[in-house]
């Protein structure tokens, strides 16, 4: 975020005119986005990381999943919340992961991280999940994984290992998602 402080620094015809700014602050935005995701600027959770332990709460039962009820499995782990426009995108995609691949050893687990369960529940409500929904009650798997945003989904092999990080959701990407799956499976 661009504060004032910041603004002093940029030549005085970028902070004159809003629509310059605006324009500027979006380039800025969108160079240190891609920068981010491109080089791995950020310190959380890569490929090949053992994916820490963990203890979430199914959102309906709230059962107890640990990272040993995962094992054996190839786990599609998503973080998630009511706020996120693009998460809403995402569940249709989740939901065909499901449908196609329920009866392989794979196992999606989405992560609601909503401050308040009413959120997470009007959200599903309005986009139903053909899986299982969990929380991190104290933002514990999400602290440790150290988030960048959300969406963020990671893809866990079968020995409990991080294979692949894939942040926000794009139409265009789901095909590398499934043939990472898809690999992991051994199909």
């Amino acid at each position: 975020m661009i504060t004032n402080n910041a603004l002093s620094v940029l030549p005085q015809e970028l902070h004159t005119s809003k629509s310059s700014l605006s324009s500027f602050t979006r380039l800025f935005l969108s160079v240190m986005l891609f920068c981010a995701l491109y080089f791995g600027l950020s310190t959380s959770a890569s490929a090949n990381t053992p994916l820490p332990d963990i203890e979430l709460r199914d959102f309906h039962s709230g059962e107890t999943l640990s990272k040993a009820d995962l094992q054996g499995k190839v786990v599609y782990l998503d973080f998630w919340a009511s706020w996120c426009k693009p998460c809403k995108k995402s569940f249709p995609f989740m939901n065909e992961l499901n449908a196609k691949y329920s009866n392989q050893e794979f196992k999606i687990v989405a992560v609601n991280l909503d401050e308040f369960a009413e959120d997470a529940q009007q959200f599903l409500s309005e986009i139903p999940a053909e899986f299982k929904i969990y929380s991190d009650p104290d933002k514990q798997l999400a602290e440790a994984l150290q988030l960048p945003g959300l969406p963020v989904a990671f893809v866990i092999d079968k020995q409990g290992n991080i294979r692949g990080r894939h942040i926000g959701f794009n139409e265009r990407k789901k095909n590398k998602k499934i043939q990472q799956i898809e690999h992991l499976i051994g199909l």
